[in-house]
């Protein structure tokens, strides 16, 4: 019996629609502007709104105690800088250490990931096993690239992306930052009830 899973499709069968695909997927930096630097796949992962009252606002947060809301508020704003280093590097890790896999995952490892844009909003799929996407100097190389991939290669890479393109949402990347913050506010609020400062 094979599992399906809901969250992800594939409709894409032959070879030409699944280059066709890739060659048209969201890249970083624009095939026509090199300078920039670019690569052939990308997401557009930049968050601008976030909960910031750590679990008021958010989908499935962990209950917080309402009567500390404005010493959080303080909180937040004395240790802005450190409490977003903490949230950003945990989900930059996850990727940058290649811990990310596929549906269904047996390919952890297989994916090297980095960040882009003036603030880092961009998640680029750097590596896939060897083969280095960001040294890709132009969109015929993209294809030529593609066009020699063997038909196995081509499905795997072709349905890696699409998990990502489901995986990678501002949505869900928003979703995560709050669980993040949300984390924090849990920590913090049984410090204060410790006596920890």
């Amino acid at each position: 019996m094979k599992i399906k899973c809901s969250f992800y499709t594939f409709p894409h069968k032959s070879r030409i629609s699944i280059i066709e695909f890739l060659i048209n997927h969201q890249n970083y930096g624009g095939w026509n502007h090199p300078y920039r630097g670019w690569s052939p796949l990308a997401w557009n992962v930049k968050v601008h709104y976030v909960d910031q009252t750590g679990g008021r606002n958010s989908k499935n947060a962990q209950p917080i105690d309402p009567l500390l809301d404005e010493e959080w508020e303080d909180f937040m704003t004395e240790n802005m800088d450190d409490l977003w280093s903490l949230i950003i590097e945990g989900a930059r890790n996850y990727l940058l250490e290649k811990l990310y896999t596929t549906y269904p995952g047996k390919d952890q490892g297989d994916w090297k990931f980095c960040f882009g844009g003036c603030s880092g909003g961009w998640l680029i799929l750097e590596k896939w096993k060897n083969d280095n996407f960001l040294k890709m100097a132009h969109k015929e190389s993209w294809v030529d690239y593609l066009n020699n991939l063997s038909f196995s290669d081509l499905t795997i890479l072709y349905k890696a992306v699409r998990c990502m393109d489901v995986d990678f949402t501002k949505e869900k990347v928003k979703d995560e930052v709050n669980y993040q913050l949300n984390f924090q506010r849990i920590l913090w609020e049984e410090q204060i009830r410790n006596g920890e400062d």
